[in-house]
């Protein structure tokens, strides 16, 4: 668990998309909302956007009115990801994955029988892809699985996975899920990647991971009998999830 913590910490990377996100308010940073961690907004900065105070190489906070904690700052300070054209706003999740990276890494403690929410597949811009995973664990029987898919810009199945695992509960098994998928993504040589926590494909793959016997990993090279929920996906159908 602690060796899928540190790869996860190394290997993910904050994308700033257009930089038309909002500065104060969304998820961009893996901890979440800036506004989170700070008592006092001042009014002029309520609708400053990524791209108001990063040229895509220098970071100016000092344009703010509103104090940014030093631990903030620092955070911060040290991405250095390019403004791109094109590319989406928000990349760690449809679903504030960062939530459940705070409880594991111990800089928070989130609720995680208390988020749901309505997903749905978002093609990602072209020459990138996108990697949905997902975990699922019985508690009664105490089995786990995980399972994901990774679809280009267009929606074609590029590669898929499910597999049966140990895991002490579902948050384990929703990173383990994450490292399989990104480290699939790497192997298969794609290096521009979005990686989003769910949905009807991955779901349907982590559950039926949790029914094959003995930890156990399978690599989907077509979507075969999961043909039907990726034609869903590509329609946006969306899909209610909540954790666990």
């Amino acid at each position: 668990m602690q060796k899928a913590a540190e790869d996860l910490k190394e290997g993910l990377v904050t994308r700033l998309g257009e930089g038309n996100s909002n500065f104060l308010f969304d998820s961009w940073l893996p901890t979440g909302p800036i506004s989170e961690a700070i008592d006092f907004i001042n009014s002029y900065d309520l609708n400053i956007r990524i791209k108001d105070v990063y040229d895509g190489h220098n970071w100016n906070l000092d344009a703010l009115w509103t104090r940014i904690p030093p631990h903030i700052s620092h955070q911060i300070s040290a991405i250095n990801s390019p403004i791109v054209p094109g590319s989406p706003e928000l990349q760690w999740s449809v679903f504030n994955l960062h939530q459940e990276f705070r409880t594991v890494f111990g800089e928070a403690k989130a609720d995680s029988d208390q988020i749901r929410s309505w997903i749905k597949w978002i093609a990602p811009p072209q020459d990138w892809v996108a990697v949905h995973v997902d975990g699922s664990y019985n508690s009664s029987t105490l089995a786990a699985g995980i399972g994901g898919v990774i679809r280009d810009s267009s929606g074609a199945w590029l590669k898929g996975f499910m597999g049966s695992i140990n895991a002490n509960d579902s948050l384990e098994a929703e990173l383990c899920a994450i490292l399989h998928g990104l480290k699939i993504a790497w192997v298969e040589g794609y290096k521009n990647i979005i990686l989003w926590k769910g949905n009807q494909c991955a779901d349907a793959l982590a559950k039926k991971g949790v029914t094959i016997e003995n930890p156990s990993f399978v690599i989907l090279d077509s979507p075969g009998s999961f043909n039907e929920l990726v034609i869903d996906d590509s329609r946006g159908t969306l899909f209610p999830r909540g954790s666990g």
